[in-house]
């Protein structure tokens, strides 16, 4: 019998490849530390047997002894805001909204929640006959916030571009 065909992949997203590395967590370096020391006294020992072992040893530790770590994720932590900020100013403005966007965003949870059972195409599609139906005054709060960030989009796209046409002259501006 022939064999099955293998499932797809799951698809990840791509990370931008100059986006901030994520922060560590205390635990991550607290097993950062503790895997050598295992691998050394343990060296047969299969990774996920380590992993448990790494993961007993932290839940047995006082708050003193995690103190350390903690320490080391909250300043990662700090040193990732601070690169994400950095990151995300670099980038583009975010495009408009439309005023269905807008519609379908403030409106899904509450259609969602009186209806659970639809799936999201049929929810989708609820959503859409809704704004269809509408009439011009019921879409004036929508197509004002549609308005306004677009009014949004173009500052920023101007300062965006102004910053690019610096940067090329002159090199990075720092922010």
């Amino acid at each position: 019998a022939a064999a099955a065909p293998a499932a797809p992949a799951a698809r990840r997203s791509k990370k931008a490849p100059d986006a901030p590395k994520a922060s560590r967590s205390p635990y991550m370096y607290f097993s950062m530390e503790q895997f050598p020391l295992l691998r050394e006294r343990y060296p047969r020992l299969p990774v996920t047997d380590m992993a448990k072992m790494v993961a007993a040893r932290w839940a047995e530790l006082s708050d003193a002894a995690r103190a350390p770590y903690v320490a080391l994720g909250d300043a990662d932590k700090r040193r990732y805001l601070s690169d994400k900020h950095a990151y995300e100013s670099s980038l583009p403005p975010k495009r408009p909204a439309s005023s269905y966007a807008l519609f379908v965003k403030q409106r899904r949870a509450a259609l969602s929640a009186e209806q659970p059972h639809l799936s999201f195409a049929e929810l989708a599609r609820a959503l859409a006959t809704r704004w269809a139906r509408m009439g011009a005054a019921d879409r004036t709060p929508f197509t004002r916030a549609a308005t306004a960030d677009s009014i949004r989009y173009a500052r920023e796209k101007a300062a965006y571009e102004a910053r690019q046409r610096r940067e090329a002259a002159d090199g990075p501006v720092a922010e």
